[in-house]
């Protein structure tokens, strides 16, 4: 068979929350499949995955799937009309390693649970009132929305790219789970925007704009623009404050750093009020540096 588009009705005689019952899926003409048509069924085709359309009555969201051992769908994607949800947060619709693309513009959707060990696996979310990922993904772009990424074994963002539409802080809300493994030096990484809470390790990151706030233990941070960092807990090796605000002062748990140095159009707050922040080398190029009185 060639590659088909299968787009989600979930008003099949079957049980109408199934992947794997052809009848709930309908092809470009609006046709049914056979019940044994469902998308990743036949070898050898890269089927396309669409939920484009508000459910009709009596019809059913997807319910959560593994299709991890069905190879052969080359596109996942969930459209503004659809309403209903896509998996659950304790059984999300596994992709497989075949998924190329999977685009969510889910503003009507009250929530997408998505996981795949997809090594080229690329997420665009342009739009999503709540999407949660799992497993690993090649590249993630994010736009706008609400995502949660959770850790899970062999889980990770190998790339990561953040943007916004039209609000720095407000467009991306974007939380990072304890455990994923998160983009390696030499990977593309850029933070443009957005509000983010990480507590995963990281070896390296590089942010322009918007905030982020790390828990986790950070080998590297590189900070340029109108950004602010917001240093919660866990080890600093160095930090290069180019500019924006590195922020340490609103939380009272000891932290450690080897170097921060700060440059003109920089500012680094360590003032906690309580001197329990501590390291080895701090070097002020014409920035502005804030400390505990009498630390």
């Amino acid at each position: 068979m060639a590659a088909a588009d299968f787009y989600w009705r979930g008003n099949g005689a079957g049980i109408k929350s199934a992947w794997a019952d052809g009848r709930n899926w309908v092809n470009a003409a609006g046709a049914p499949y056979p019940q044994a048509r469902y998308p990743g069924s036949s070898a050898g085709d890269h089927d396309g995955v669409y939920f484009d359309a508000a459910l009709s009555t009596g019809a059913a969201s997807m319910a959560g799937y593994d299709a991890s051992a069905l190879v052969y769908i080359a596109t996942f994607a969930v459209g503004p009309l659809y309403d209903g949800t896509v998996g659950d947060a304790t059984t999300p619709v596994t992709l497989p390693v075949s998924v190329t693309t999977v685009r969510i513009v889910s503003t009507r959707s009250p929530g997408v649970y998505l996981s795949t060990n997809g090594a080229g696996a690329v997420l665009y979310m342009h739009d999503a009132a709540l999407l949660s990922l799992k497993g690993r993904w090649s590249t993630a772009y994010l736009f706008r929305g609400l995502c949660s990424v959770a850790a899970e074994a062999g889980g990770a963002l190998n790339n990561l790219y953040i943007g916004y539409v039209s609000n720095v802080l407000g467009d991306v809300r974007l939380t990072i789970a304890a455990g994923v493994s998160m983009p390696a030096p030499g990977a593309y990484f850029q933070v443009m925007g957005g509000t983010t809470t990480c507590a995963a390790q990281m070896d390296f990151m590089s942010i322009n704009a918007g905030q982020w706030t790390q828990t986790g233990d950070i080998t590297a941070l590189w900070m340029h623009g109108a950004c602010k960092y917001i240093w919660a807990d866990g080890s600093l090796d160095t930090a290069n404050v180019f500019a924006g605000l590195f922020d340490a002062s609103g939380y009272s748990t000891p932290r450690v750093y080897v170097g921060i140095d700060v440059y003109p159009a920089g500012t680094v707050n360590l003032n906690n009020g309580l001197g329990n922040i501590t390291g080895s080398t701090l070097t002020n190029y014409g920035g502005t540096i804030y400390t505990t009185p009498g630390a």
